[in-house]
Parts: C-alpha cells; sequence; structure tokens
C-alpha cells in the first residue's frame, strides 16, 4: 500500500512540474499556492468589507459638507462656491413667545443688507440691527411683513426686536463674500482730515439725504459737477432712500474723490420723542432712528479739497471765507 503512494505522489509531481512549478517544489508547492490564494481572497474580501462599512458611515457626513441649506456662519479657508451657498436675505420672526432668527450667516447683496420682518406682534413695534461701530438704531415696524435694507457692514451682527415686553436679540454673520462693502473714508490722508467748525440747519425740507445735505452746505447749490449722494458702503447703496441708520451720512464727491462726509440729524418718530428704551436692551441701538424731514448737519468731516473750489465754482460753505 505504501509503494502505491508513492508512486501516486510521484504522478502528482510530474504533473505539477509539467503545470510550471519548480520540479523540487511538487505537490508541496500546489498546496502553497493554494494557501496562498484563499489567504488573498480572504484578504481582498475582508478589504472589501471595510471599504463597504466606511463609506456606509463616511457618506453622510461628505454627503452633509454640501447640503445647499447649510448656513453656518463660513470660515477664512473657505472656497468661494461654498460661500455663495449662504443666504442673501435674514428673516426676523417677531412674536409674543420670541423672536426667531432661522440662519447663522448670510451674505450682502450690491445695496447692502437685506433683512425680512415678520412682525407677528398685531400691532407695530421696533426692530434693530448693530455692527462695531453701526447702528441701524430703532426703527418701527408694522404689523405684518416688512422688508429693508441697511448699510449694515460685514461681521458679527445683532438682530433685534421688542417682542412684547422684552427687547430680544441674536447673533448673525454678515459674510461679504464679493468683496462689495467699502468703509466710510476720505480720500485724503488722515492728518489732513478736519470737521467745519459750526452745526449746518437745514432750510429746505426735504425727505431727501442728499438734497438735505446741500442745502446745509451752501447759500446757494453746490456746483452740479460735486456728486452728492447717500453713503452706505455698497456699491448700489446710494439708491435706498429709506435705509434706517442712526447717523445717517451723505458722500461728496468731487473729481471722482470723496472730499467730504456730511452727518446729517432728523426728526425722531413722534411717540419716540423725549423716551429711552427699556432698560438692559443693546446700548448701541437705544436711541430711535432718524427720519425725515432732516433738520441739520451737526458734523461734515472734509479733506482740503473740499474748500478749495475748482476754476469757475464761486460757492463755499457756510461760515467758511
Amino acid at each position: 500500500m505504501t509503494g502505491k503512494r508513492d508512486d501516486l505522489r510521484a504522478l502528482l509531481d510530474k504533473f505539477a512540474a509539467n503545470a510550471g512549478d519548480p520540479p523540487e517544489h511538487g505537490l508541496d508547492g500546489v498546496m502553497a499556492r493554494r494557501r496562498r490564494r484563499t489567504r488573498h481572497r480572504r484578504g481582498a474580501v475582508a478589504t472589501a468589507m471595510a471599504l463597504a462599512v466606511f463609506g456606509v458611515v463616511a457618506l453622510p457626513w461628505l454627503s452633509g459638507l454640501q447640503r445647499p441649506h447649510d448656513v453656518s456662519a463660513a470660515s477664512e479657508g473657505s472656497s468661494p462656491e461654498r460661500n455663495t451657498e449662504l443666504p442673501d436675505v435674514v428673516k426676523l420672526f417677531c412674536a409674543g413667545g420670541g423672536i426667531d432668527v432661522p440662519v447663522a450667516s448670510i451674505r450682502p447683496q450690491h445695496d447692502g443688507l437685506h433683512l425680512d420682518v415678520d412682525n407677528r406682534l398685531g400691532a407695530t413695534t421696533q426692530v434693530w440691527v448693530t455692527a462695531d461701530g453701526w447702528s441701524s438704531g430703532r426703527f418701527d415696524v408694522s404689523a405684518g411683513e416688512t422688508s429693508k435694507v441697511l448699510a449694515a457692514p460685514p461681521g458679527s451682527l445683532t438682530v433685534g426686536c421688542h417682542a412684547g415686553d422684552t427687547d430680544q436679540q441674536r447673533r448673525v454673520d454678515l459674510v461679504d463674500v464679493d468683496h462689495l462693502y467699502e468703509a466710510p473714508t476720505l480720500d485724503c490722508p488722515e492728518e489732513e482730515r478736519a470737521p467745519l467748525a459750526g452745526v449746518f440747519p437745514v432750510v429746505k425740507v426735504t425727505p431727501s439725504l442728499p438734497t438735505a445735505a446741500r442745502d446745509a452746505l451752501t447759500t446757494d447749490r453746490i456746483p452740479d459737477s460735486v456728486q452728492m449722494k447717500a453713503f452706505t458702503g455698497y456699491p448700489e447703496g446710494d439708491r435706498v432712500w429709506d435705509s434706517p441708520a442712526a447717523d445717517p451720512v451723505v458722500q461728496v464727491v468731487r473729481s471722482d474723490e470723496t472730499v467730504a462726509l456730511v452727518h446729517l440729524a432728523g426728526t425722531p418718530p413722534a411717540e419716540d420723542r423725549g423716551q429711552a428704551a427699556p432698560e438692559g436692551s443693546d446700548a448701541t441701538a437705544r436711541e430711535p432712528t432718524p427720519v425725515a424731514p432732516w433738520t441739520s448737519a451737526p458734523l461734515v468731516e472734509h479733506c482740503p479739497a473740499f474748500l478749495a473750489p475748482p476754476s469757475g465754482d464761486v460757492e463755499s460753505p457756510r461760515g467758511q471765507a
């Protein structure tokens, strides 16, 4: 029996040698290859299963990063494509039970910050938006839906509403994706900037900020070559005539240079005159928003070019030689 088994093994070794295995390995080489192939198949199956499990876990997370309605604050490293997914209108719901601002981050439009107020209180209430160094003041919003465009600068904003008997507010980040905003500044070195002495009354009763500024600065009209436009910092902001601002400013432009910034005072709403905002409210939004008719220009910041009229101009600002 033993001899037959030896003969059979020798025959199998010969078959293995003819199949391409080195003769010295013989049947042992065939068995070794089978074991290696088995291990390889097991490894491939395990790898495939691991990749499948990773895909099940990772795909929802990766897809969550690309949801079009994701409105969390954009970081400085975010791509332009990612930032353009931010909404360009902030919605403020104001009701007796409180307020709600459904988004965390928004982007401005070419004329400024767009704010839609849904006032569910059934009566007129006050709304405000503040930023670092800027405030809309408190402005009235009637019951129902109201849309406003504001000159708020990019950055962290506070959006508030007087809901019921309390002031409530939320934080929203304004992300200037398209770099639209330019802060108010004069086109002359800082050491040359100065305020005009005195307060300049507005004689003409007008709802127009540019008209009021022109009337306050001269006994006659400033030459037509000098542009007067409401300053908002946004490229199309001068088209917005009812933008609430605690400190409305008119930009004076001569030869494509800003030579003066005219700050105007107006008349607060009748029901707010002499009344302070409730205690505990945002200090930068306690005063009501001034409204037309505009009464005076209490501050005029200017460059020397503003006081030196171009050839042929004889007009000069009030109070100046």
